[in-house]
């Protein structure tokens, strides 16, 4: 895995990183059970990657918690970007009415 200093920081962040939408969906696609999704957290950790990305919107918070038990421990090790959505629930969405 290659690595590269984030910013101006002395933080080594991987150049591929994980995407963790995918391991918290309830209503698209197939759904991955947790266990599942840990074992696939640490197994990207295992390959080299340390950056992984979530955000609250991801199965309404269930990606940031299960990035959050796997690496509880190893905090100093990863890389975590996050970010907040919008509350959808009271939206009308663009084309939908």
């Amino acid at each position: 895995m290659k690595y590269n200093k984030l910013g101006k920081t002395d933080i080594e962040i991987s150049e591929v990183g994980f995407g963790a939408w995918a391991i918290a969906l309830d209503w698209w696609g197939k759904k991955i059970e947790e266990d599942e999704a840990k074992r696939m957290l640490k197994k990207a950790y295992d390959v080299g990657i340390n950056f992984f990305e979530t955000g609250d919107l991801y199965g309404k918070g269930l990606s940031e918690k299960l990035i959050g038990e796997v690496f509880k421990d190893m905090r100093d090790e990863v890389v975590i970007s996050t970010k907040y959505g919008y509350d959808f629930r009271d939206v009308e969405q663009i084309g939908h009415k």
